[in-house]
């Protein structure tokens, strides 16, 4: 399964908009793109910037310095705020469980 779909449109950048802006924009996007193709926010390690950001924005809710037009964006994709980073991790790869059976029919992972 592919985790992004790089052929969707991107959110319109403003001229006016910061650095900062431009990244938050891009993160949604990939995210949005990972949920699009998998049905959930669960980012697995194997996609190491989109995972990691997401645990860093686990970490900005838990410490409440996470933005609130950050938290309704994230929340419009069905990002679970509701679990800490180690919870998040498990969820990813109970996920990428699930569709490692739906593919081949057992849960018999090859440790190659």
């Amino acid at each position: 399964r592919a985790l992004v779909d790089n052929d969707r449109p991107k959110q319109k950048i403003a001229k006016h908009d910061s650095l900062e802006d431009l990244v938050w924009k891009e993160l949604l996007d990939e995210l949005t793109a990972f949920k699009e193709i998998n049905g959930h926010c669960y980012v697995p390690p194997e996609n190491q910037y989109l995972s990691e950001s997401m645990l860093d924005i686990i970490h900005q809710h838990i410490k409440d310095t996470l933005e609130q037009s950050k938290i309704e964006e994230l929340n419009k994709l069905g990002f679970d705020f509701n679990c800490d980073k180690t919870q998040y991790t498990w969820m990813a790869r109970f996920h990428e469980l699930k569709d490692y059976q739906n593919e081949h029919g057992h849960q018999s992972v090859s440790g190659k």
